[in-house]
């Protein structure tokens, strides 16, 4: 759609397409060590974010960057698991 205002077009899909897949190599998130992350019972939306409410085929950061074009901002990690010297490793 040339010469319409911001109208990417073919061309200008592909470069953001590319633009994004390497932003999203280098702000990869870990979602499963995410507080947010959780794991449904539902076959074709296994994966989901409590923060955002929202149910998703793919990672919950993968469905946000692509939606927003922006990293996932509600990501908080996880307290990493201890080990009690008793009873061994707690998560």
């Amino acid at each position: 759609m040339p010469g319409v205002p911001g109208a990417l077009g073919t061309a200008g899909a592909a470069r953001a397409r590319i633009v994004l897949m390497e932003s999203s190599r280098r702000n990869k998130i870990n979602c499963f060590q995410c507080v947010h992350f959780a794991i449904t019972w539902e076959t074709k939306f296994p994966r989901c974010c409590r923060l955002f409410g929202f149910k998703t085929a793919k990672m919950p950061s993968v469905s946000v960057l692509e939606s927003s074009g922006e990293p996932c901002a509600g990501f908080e990690r996880k307290a990493p698991a201890r080990q009690d010297k008793r009873r061994g490793w707690e998560a």
